[in-house]
């Protein structure tokens, strides 16, 4: 009778051992893949901060010098509101051809004009989860709010 209860004894311990290793190894592999994640993200969120700063070099003609630093600070706020963390992004695979795309037009010296703060709003909209109400509430090139991105 001893040695029956010492082996259910063995056995009840062997299953919770096992379960206890089992949910450690998920946890693990789920705390490791939202580490990449976070990582991939904020390397997102930097390569787009370098465009948005490189933007602040290339005023067009057709804006005054203090509209394009408003519009351009405008949307790198809204590039960290909405885009700074893997986890407020709606759809990844656009997301990365946003940063791409960027790059590319940074590249060929063709971000500084207002169709370029246009598309920028209009992916902040697109990839992020919060981006649509973000744009109608703070997109500057037609909010009245911001007095300094409004004019020629």
């Amino acid at each position: 009778m001893i040695k029956m209860k010492l082996m259910l004894h063995r056995k009840v311990l062997v299953w919770v051992g096992a379960i206890v290793c089992l949910s450690l190894a998920v946890i693990i592999a789920a705390t490791k893949s939202d580490v990449i994640r976070s990582y991939r993200g904020y390397r997102a969120y930097g390569r787009l901060m370098r465009c948005v700063d490189e933007l602040y070099k290339r005023t067009p003609s057709e804006v005054t010098p203090a509209r394009w630093r408003c519009m351009v600070g405008w949307a790198g706020n809204g590039i960290g509101n909405c885009c700074s963390n893997m986890h407020m992004i709606r759809d990844e695979k656009r997301f990365e051809q946003f940063i791409a795309e960027f790059e590319r037009r940074e590249a060929v010296d063709a971000c500084n004009d207002l169709e370029t703060m246009r598309w920028i709003w209009s992916e902040i909209g697109a990839v992020s989860f919060s981006g649509t109400s973000y744009f109608e509430r703070w997109e500057p090139l037609n909010d009245k709010r911001h007095g300094d991105c409004q004019g020629p």
